[in-house]
């Protein structure tokens, strides 16, 4: 195979250099989860960098950021779907009737994924099932359409004001057990020193509720702190006691919410 790295821009072919190295994020923490945005990060400051020097970005660098994005955003994805199945292997009694990986959604729809991918899969003798690039679309697309079919049958669609006091869970887990199937390396495991200050900061609050007094900024960082510290029952103590003294405040509102679904869910895996 030609080991010379291509990247495909509209229908032009550019050899790319490897002069925009970039680093695979989080290889310290030891768990499945992944994130883009340190690498995300990489990008912007590596781009600040070539426009602070010639003033705007070339085909070439294009092509460079494109492809090193492209590798390292694909090895970070494998890493952790490698992992993934590591522990499975060791834990799950089902293990060994998982046949597949199942890849969707627009990131299945990158050729130079499903290749990296595939070779994990057969790694672990699994097959990789991906439906055909046409259908690997962005879910945008999807949720969308699920609000055309709601106002065609009349069913009440959110509009763009009711939308901004919506509530809702940005990092909400597919399973909240799963942060404890790997140790946290002791580098990003919470000080004494933090944990300290965040028991502190819940008894301020905890104080304050008994003496029936209201303060947003002590009641908010008390909530938080025990919501931290993993005291979801206190946490939601706090919420209530301050929505008690002050039952339209939004901030409260919201921690109230997050705190009851992190019980609710937490109940879920019980």
């Amino acid at each position: 195979k030609n080991k010379k790295k291509q990247i495909e821009k509209k229908e032009t072919k550019i050899k790319v250099n490897g002069k925009f190295p970039l680093k695979e994020p989080m290889t310290t923490i030891k768990d499945c989860n992944f994130s883009f945005s340190g690498l995300k990060s990489q990008v912007k400051r590596g781009i600040d960098e070539i426009l602070a020097k010639q003033g705007s970005l070339t085909h070439q660098n294009i092509a460079d950021i494109s492809f090193s994005f492209q590798e390292v955003a694909a090895k970070h994805l494998t890493t952790r779907l490698d992992r993934a199945i590591q522990w499975c292997n060791a834990n799950l009694e089902c293990a060994p009737d998982i046949k597949h990986i199942v890849m969707s959604g627009g990131v299945a729809s990158n050729s130079a994924i499903r290749e990296k991918v595939q070779a994990l899969a057969q790694k672990y003798s699994l097959s990789l099932v991906c439906a055909p690039p046409k259908l690997c679309t962005d879910n945008g697309v999807m949720i969308a359409w699920a609000g055309i079919e709601n106002m065609d049958v009349n069913k009440s669609v959110f509009s763009a004001e009711q939308a901004q006091d919506l509530l809702y869970e940005p990092k909400w887990p597919l399973d909240p057990s799963g942060r404890n199937y790997f140790p946290v390396p002791k580098a990003y495991m919470k000080s004494s020193k933090t944990d300290d200050r965040l028991k502190r900061d819940a008894l301020a609050c905890s104080q304050l509720a008994k003496k029936g007094e209201f303060d947003e900024n002590v009641f908010a960082k008390g909530i938080r702190a025990a919501i931290s510290l993993d005291r979801l029952e206190e946490a939601k103590e706090m919420a209530s006691a301050g929505l008690a003294l002050s039952p339209d405040n939004k901030v409260l509102v919201k921690l109230m919410y997050k705190v009851t679904s992190k019980i609710q869910t937490q109940n879920l895996f019980k």
